[in-house]
């Protein structure tokens, strides 16, 4: 490109095209080559089949990936959809790149080198640097490897940002009233992927106040005009806000504020204008209809069910979780008193410098908190947490296996911060407008989203204050804040073409051009933009580790765990949504009956276990069972009615009572708590023992089998319950759980069916939390089996199930042992009641 072309009005669109192509290919070099742990199994599964996917539905997102899953005949349906979140990340960062460049320009400084030429490497090699280096900081990037809807909503704020960009060029004339319609249409459909979209309203309203302030139109009647255009895009933005958030208060307020605004715009002559921005707020944000005529339908995949107007919004408004507000403390979910109340108690934690949990009945300063708020040093928990995350960007490939703020990352992130402040500076001297829509854009993304999230402390964060699993966040929540990391790459993007601009200044050189090793030399600070790429190259693939498709095969060795028609029950979102995705899209064992406990409490889930059809065994699924010719089970899973449904909750047993069903008899001693999900259990149990096996999953939880534990057997991940009968002792070795294990079944289905991925030759050690923690579960069964034969004296199966257990999860100790040859067998501690795959 030449200095002439550099410094034209027009956008460097093929510049940005080789930006998306370079991001793009970084991205396929790393894209998950089938299903991720979390929502991506959800995801994949619900677009397979238009299911429904937990609240808010994310409708758009899930007939986006319907039909690209569909039409692109590119490797199975998981990579498809991983391949369009990889698609529209990269497309994110072309028009971030024409953003840039845009603004390097300076909107009122071209031809300042006084020969009317701009430097083109600052513009557009400045814009190539700042694109690329946000591109490939940890968050985005392992973002854009997998189905997940955070990238979809980044393009959909980088597409409004250069549109909002593309209103001020054309400002006065025909065009910009229609661009403000296009971006309009972005916020309000886009909110059906989500929310984060929204976000994107402050820094749109403060960038168009701050061009209409400081570049007024000539004409009187325009700036009217515009002046009611802004009016009615703040007032949509709030009415989608509470459209967004399901909030008949804030939706009410939006529409007062609409209606201000569009009085107003009556009177500058530009009703036609708020009538037809209303019209296609309705239409963009209509793609929630979509949740309640498939609802109707009854998919087998269909969260809370919003088959009534009412249910719909109780999706949208995610009645289904627990409230939490800006002033409550998040680790406490109760809820009592009302908001005079709780801001005197908030008031009142702000006076008491205290870490770690309060009690709820704690007084503080003579006042009685009804409800646990939010306090300073939570406040600087949540700080703390971001910060920590933010330190992940840079350098995270570096120490991926130390979450908290490594030593051998710090100097790349103080330098990344470094160049954020500067790139920041630089863009207020050449575009002052653009500077607010960007600075606004991230504070309302990192800081102010960290605010309004109110998160628990991280996954990895002070747990010597606050030691209880359920007092975190069950993940690292790194993913809410990838907008914000994303601008401040592109912030330290900008810093390098400033550095870039003083060398050139000190050394000299041609201005536009790189002619000689004298103009060569400052561009190549420029190259620095890629040190995210190698830093980080290491924590973000989720290709080249040995976990990459560890998800698909853990899901496979659970369902495969099952006899035909199996009913296995099942905790949280690891254990729950692959096994989703398998039986959905790649149709393995969908006879299988997966019953989630955390679900198990919500009336919707209890329906769709009684509605949802029995599904056929297939014996090239599993031809190990197809000599058994199983029968199909008689009838649903249970026949309670709605009304019996509705009626269930959680009780406290006033007295003892006792559970029988075959030659099975427990006892709920007196004062025991049984909540929904337990009565679902034991329904379940009485209505199948006599026609389906029944297990639990090793990643539910002790918890949920231990009045049980008389009655079952570990079988490999499962644990069988033996209703009609006593478990037969032949065959049955000591287990790690307390429990006998099924010796022969466990060994077969360790050996010769259970999938590893790349984990017997890979380092297991090295994986991210998630990973290694089931990696661990599937070292289990093998120290198990390793346990079991040296107890009975053959040393040599002892040592063969133990290496390979050894490869899952290296223990030292058991190392040392297997190495040694040492006759002792030292079990590592059970790991049932520790965060292993629970959400």
């Amino acid at each position: 490109m030449s200095s002439t072309e550099a410094g034209s009005s027009r956008p460097p669109y093929r510049a940005a095209l080789g930006v998306f192509a370079v991001v793009l290919a970084g991205y396929l070099w790393t894209l998950a080559p089938t299903v991720t742990f979390w929502d991506a199994g959800e995801f994949i599964a619900t677009a397979k089949i238009l299911g429904i996917p937990h609240p808010p539905g994310t409708p758009l997102f899930v007939l986006m990936c319907n039909v690209w899953g569909s039409l692109v005949p590119i490797g199975e349906f998981a990579y498809r959809t991983n391949l369009m979140t990889a698609i529209f990340s990269a497309a994110a960062a072309a028009l971030l790149f024409l953003l840039v460049v845009q603004a390097l320009r300076g909107w009122a400084a071209r031809g300042e080198t006084g020969d009317g030429n701009v430097d083109t490497v600052f513009t557009v090699g400045g814009g190539v640097a700042a694109a690329v280096l946000s591109a490939f900081v940890f968050t985005v990037w392992q973002n854009s490897n997998e189905t997940e809807v955070y990238m979809v909503a980044a393009f959909s704020i980088a597409a409004i940002c250069w549109l909002a960009w593309t209103w001020r060029k054309h400002r006065g004339g025909e065009r910009a009233p229609h661009v403000l319609l296009l971006i309009i249409f972005l916020c309000a459909v886009s909110i059906g992927a989500h929310l984060l979209t929204l976000l994107v309203g402050p820094a749109l309203i403060g960038f168009m106040w701050h061009v209409i302030k400081t570049e007024p139109l000539p004409n009187d009647q325009d700036r009217r005009t515009e002046w009611a255009q802004w009016a009615v895009v703040l007032g949509i933005w709030a009415l989608l806000v509470g459209i967004g958030l399901g909030s008949t208060g804030l939706l009410a307020v939006g529409g007062i504020v609409f209606l201000g605004a569009a009085v107003y715009a009556a009177s500058a002559g530009a009703l036609v204008f708020a009538a037809t921005v209303l019209g296609i707020a309705v239409v963009g944000a209509s793609t929630y209809i979509f949740l309640l005529i498939r609802a109707n339908v009854g998919p087998f995949i269909n969260e809370a069910d919003p088959s009534t107007w009412e249910s719909l919004w109780a999706v949208i408004a995610r009645e289904q979780y627990p409230p939490r507000s800006p002033i409550d403390n998040p680790i406490y979910t109760l809820r009592e008193g009302g908001l005079v109340e709780r801001l005197g108690a908030f008031v009142g934690c702000l006076l008491q410098f205290k870490d770690g949990p309060v009690p709820p009945d704690e007084a503080i300063f003579g006042i009685p908190p009804c409800y646990t708020v939010r306090s300073i040093p939570l406040m600087l928990r949540q700080i703390q947490n971001y910060l920590q995350y933010f330190d992940w960007q840079w350098a995270n490939g570096l120490s991926p296996t130390k979450p908290v703020f490594a030593p051998i990352r710090i100097p790349f992130t103080l330098a990344f911060i470094s160049l954020g402040v500067y790139g920041a500076a630089v863009l207020r001297r050449r575009d002052r407008s653009i500077f607010w829509l960007l600075v606004i854009l991230f504070l309302t993304t990192g800081p102010g989203l960290m605010g309004y999230m109110n998160f628990k402390p991280g996954y990895s964060l002070a747990w010597d204050v606050f030691p209880q699993l359920d007092m975190h966040e069950v993940r690292e929540r790194d993913y809410f804040f990838t907008v914000s990391f994303q601008l401040w790459g592109l912030f330290a993007g900008i810093g390098l073409a400033g550095v870039y601009r003083l060398l050139r200044e000190q050394l000299g050189g041609a201005v536009g051009e790189i002619r000689d090793l004298r103009s060569a030399a400052p561009a190549s600070v420029l190259l620095l933009a890629l040190l995210p790429l190698v830093l980080n190259f290491k924590a973000a693939s989720r290709a080249h580790g040995p976990d990459a498709t560890l998800a698909r095969d853990f899901s496979y060795d659970l369902l495969q765990s099952a006899e035909p028609y199996g009913i296995v029950f099942t905790n949280g979102d690891n254990d729950t949504f692959p096994l989703w995705y398998l039986q959905e899209v790649e149709g393995v064992r969908q006879d299988v009956s997966v019953v989630n406990l955390s679900l198990g409490n919500t009336d919707w889930y209890i329906r769709q276990l009684r509605d949802n059809p029995v599904r056929p065994f297939d014996p090239e699924q599993a031809p190990w069972f197809a000599d058994r010719a199983p029968e199909t089970p008689p009838g649903a899973l249970h026949r309670l009615t709605d009304e019996q449904i509705h009626q269930l909750t959680p009780t406290l047993l006033p007295e003892a009572r006792m559970f029988r069903a075959g030659q099975m008899t427990i006892t709920y001693p007196e004062n025991s708590a049984l909540y929904i999900h337990d009565m679902l259990v034991l329904w379940l149990i009485q209505e199948n023992w006599q026609h389906r096996p029944i297990y639990f999953s090793l990643t539910a939880g002790s918890s949920n089998w231990q009045r049980v534990q008389d009655y079952v057997t570990q079988q490999a991940l499962l644990f069988r319950l033996h209703v009609e009968e006593p478990p037969d002792t032949a065959g049955l070795a000591p287990g790690l759980f307390g429990v006998p294990m099924d010796l022969p079944r466990t060994e077969f289905l360790a050996w010769d069916v259970y999938r590893y991925a790349g984990l017997l030759e890979g380092d297991s050690v090295a994986l991210d939390p998630t990973n290694r923690n089931i990696a661990i579960n599937l070292s289990y069964p093998l120290y198990s089996l390793g346990q079991a034969y040296e107890l009975l004296g053959d040393r040599e199966k002892s040592l063969r199930n133990l290496r390979r257990a050894l490869a899952l999860q290296p223990i030292p100790e058991v190392a040392q042992l297997v190495e040694a040859g040492a006759d002792i067998f030292r079990p590592p501690p059970a790991l049932a009641d520790t965060p292993v795959a629970r959400d």
